[in-house]
């Protein structure tokens, strides 16, 4: 499979599950909705402080999002203008780390509920509760990206399966799968 096209699928894929009620764009009631969804998964009520915190870092994503792909400064981030965005950003950057590093870290806080600097399999289901991942497969997702078989997927686990999903142009890599299927 051609390096372009496995990236594009993934990053497409990304796209429509950030687009959780599916109308073609990425706005706030996206991040703040699924902030809703897991914070109510966690049975926080959502005037707790951790659903107050959660929502708060779902929106500072989207803040992100929009300075860095709003290219037509509607306050909507479009599948065109994700593409162009990561298109770019592969060609040009000289550093990924710098750029891979800091969503690694924001979504690994997001999933670790217990901030133990690790993430069970109880987390990861969370996660893809809230995303519509089919949650047979990360059962399966889980014990491969678990490569010390330890219960547990730790901070460098995850930061290389990150990186594998932004980077990698072997399909077999299993942080690939991360979103699911593409």
């Amino acid at each position: 499979m051609p390096q372009d096209t496995l990236r594009h699928k993934k990053i497409t894929l990304l796209f429509l599950i950030l687009d959780a009620d599916e109308n073609g764009f990425l706005e706030e009631k996206d991040f703040r909705n699924a902030a809703e969804r897991l914070a109510a998964l966690r049975n926080w009520s959502q005037y707790s402080d951790d659903a107050k915190l959660l929502r708060q870092a779902f929106i500072s994503i989207y803040e992100d999002i929009i300075k860095r792909l709003d290219l037509n400064t509607n306050r909507f981030v479009e599948l065109e203008e994700w593409l162009a965005y990561f298109d770019q950003l592969f060609e040009e950057a000289a550093d990924h780390t710098r750029i891979i590093d800091p969503i690694a870290t924001q979504v690994f806080r997001l999933l670790d509920q217990n901030s133990d600097g690790m993430i069970s399999k109880q987390e990861l289901h969370e996660f893809s509760t809230v995303y519509r991942i089919p949650t047979e497969s990360v059962d399966e997702l889980f014990d491969r990206l678990d490569r010390d078989a330890d219960g547990t997927i730790s901070t460098a686990e995850y930061r290389e399966m990150i990186f594998d999903f932004f980077l990698s142009n072997d399909p077999s890599k299993a942080g690939n799968y991360i979103f699911g299927q593409f």
